[in-house]
Protein backbone atom coordinates (compact mmCIF):
# COMPACT_ATOMS: atom_id res chain seq x y z
CA UNK A 1 0.00 0.00 0.00
CA UNK A 2 2.83 2.46 0.66
CA UNK A 3 4.62 1.67 -2.26
CA UNK A 4 1.24 2.04 -3.89
CA UNK A 5 0.15 5.53 -2.72
CA UNK A 6 4.26 6.81 -3.81
CA UNK A 7 3.84 6.18 -6.81
CA UNK A 8 0.51 7.67 -7.17
CA UNK A 9 1.73 11.02 -5.58
CA UNK A 10 4.85 11.21 -7.60
CA UNK A 11 4.04 13.84 -10.11
CA UNK A 12 6.67 12.27 -12.36
CA UNK A 13 4.70 8.89 -12.55
CA UNK A 14 1.93 8.51 -15.24
CA UNK A 15 -0.06 6.24 -16.83
CA UNK A 16 0.11 7.73 -20.49
CA UNK A 17 2.91 8.18 -23.20
CA UNK A 18 2.20 9.88 -26.41
CA UNK A 19 1.96 8.08 -29.67
CA UNK A 20 4.69 9.62 -30.93
CA UNK A 21 6.46 7.77 -28.22
CA UNK A 22 4.92 4.69 -28.52
CA UNK A 23 6.17 4.57 -32.44
CA UNK A 24 9.65 5.57 -31.44
CA UNK A 25 9.85 2.43 -29.07
CA UNK A 26 8.08 0.24 -31.35
CA UNK A 27 10.29 0.90 -34.17
CA UNK A 28 13.26 1.01 -32.15
CA UNK A 29 13.60 -2.01 -30.54
CA UNK A 30 14.05 -3.94 -33.93
CA UNK A 31 16.60 -1.63 -34.79
CA UNK A 32 18.06 -1.73 -31.22
CA UNK A 33 18.04 -6.14 -31.59
CA UNK A 34 20.16 -6.00 -34.60
CA UNK A 35 22.47 -4.10 -33.03
CA UNK A 36 22.93 -5.95 -30.04
CA UNK A 37 25.96 -7.85 -31.69
CA UNK A 38 28.15 -4.61 -31.27
CA UNK A 39 27.30 -3.69 -28.21
CA UNK A 40 30.18 -2.39 -25.87
CA UNK A 41 29.24 -0.65 -23.40
CA UNK A 42 29.12 -3.25 -19.90
CA UNK A 43 25.33 -3.33 -19.48
CA UNK A 44 22.97 -5.23 -17.09
CA UNK A 45 19.73 -5.88 -18.71
CA UNK A 46 17.04 -7.42 -16.18
CA UNK A 47 13.64 -7.66 -17.64
CA UNK A 48 10.08 -9.15 -16.33
CA UNK A 49 9.22 -12.78 -17.53
CA UNK A 50 5.32 -11.48 -17.20
CA UNK A 51 5.29 -8.28 -18.33
CA UNK A 52 2.25 -7.31 -19.99
CA UNK A 53 3.13 -3.91 -21.29
CA UNK A 54 6.13 -4.77 -23.57
CA UNK A 55 7.14 -7.77 -24.96
CA UNK A 56 10.25 -9.39 -22.46
CA UNK A 57 11.16 -11.53 -25.59
CA UNK A 58 12.65 -8.15 -27.40
CA UNK A 59 14.94 -8.28 -24.18
CA UNK A 60 15.75 -11.65 -23.98
CA UNK A 61 16.69 -11.62 -27.95
CA UNK A 62 19.00 -8.35 -27.09
CA UNK A 63 20.73 -10.51 -24.49
CA UNK A 64 21.15 -13.28 -26.65
CA UNK A 65 22.79 -11.36 -29.72
CA UNK A 66 25.12 -9.26 -27.92
CA UNK A 67 28.62 -9.87 -27.15
CA UNK A 68 29.08 -12.75 -24.22
CA UNK A 69 30.87 -10.63 -21.23
CA UNK A 70 29.20 -7.47 -22.18
CA UNK A 71 25.70 -7.79 -20.88
CA UNK A 72 25.04 -9.51 -17.89
CA UNK A 73 21.23 -10.31 -18.06
CA UNK A 74 18.47 -11.89 -16.18
CA UNK A 75 15.00 -12.67 -16.40
CA UNK A 76 12.66 -12.50 -13.42
CA UNK A 77 9.65 -14.72 -14.29
CA UNK A 78 6.76 -14.12 -12.23
CA UNK A 79 7.69 -10.42 -11.83
CA UNK A 80 5.61 -7.48 -13.77
CA UNK A 81 6.49 -4.36 -15.68
CA UNK A 82 8.32 -2.52 -12.67
CA UNK A 83 10.61 -4.58 -11.29
CA UNK A 84 12.02 -2.11 -8.57
CA UNK A 85 8.14 -1.43 -7.67
CA UNK A 86 7.37 -5.29 -7.13
CA UNK A 87 6.27 -7.27 -3.84
CA UNK A 88 9.52 -9.21 -3.86
CA UNK A 89 11.88 -6.73 -4.98
CA UNK A 90 14.71 -7.91 -2.99
CA UNK A 91 16.36 -10.10 -5.56
CA UNK A 92 16.05 -7.73 -8.24
CA UNK A 93 17.68 -5.27 -5.74
CA UNK A 94 20.33 -7.98 -4.74
CA UNK A 95 21.35 -8.59 -8.83
CA UNK A 96 21.48 -4.73 -9.49
CA UNK A 97 23.92 -4.57 -5.93
CA UNK A 98 25.74 -7.61 -7.34
CA UNK A 99 26.42 -6.12 -11.26
CA UNK A 100 27.31 -2.68 -9.44
CA UNK A 101 29.77 -3.98 -7.08
CA UNK A 102 31.42 -5.66 -9.78
CA UNK A 103 31.52 -2.96 -12.42
CA UNK A 104 32.42 -0.21 -9.70
CA UNK A 105 35.02 0.29 -6.67
CA UNK A 106 33.16 -0.91 -3.36
CA UNK A 107 33.79 3.15 -1.84
CA UNK A 108 30.77 4.33 -4.60
CA UNK A 109 28.88 1.08 -4.34
CA UNK A 110 28.75 0.78 -0.61
CA UNK A 111 28.23 4.40 0.57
Amino acid sequence: PAVVAAYQADPLCHDRISARLARFIADGGPATVARAAHWSVPTLLMWAGDDRLVQPAGSAAFAAAAPPGVVQSQCFETLWHELFNERDAAPVFAALHQWLAGHFPPKIVNK
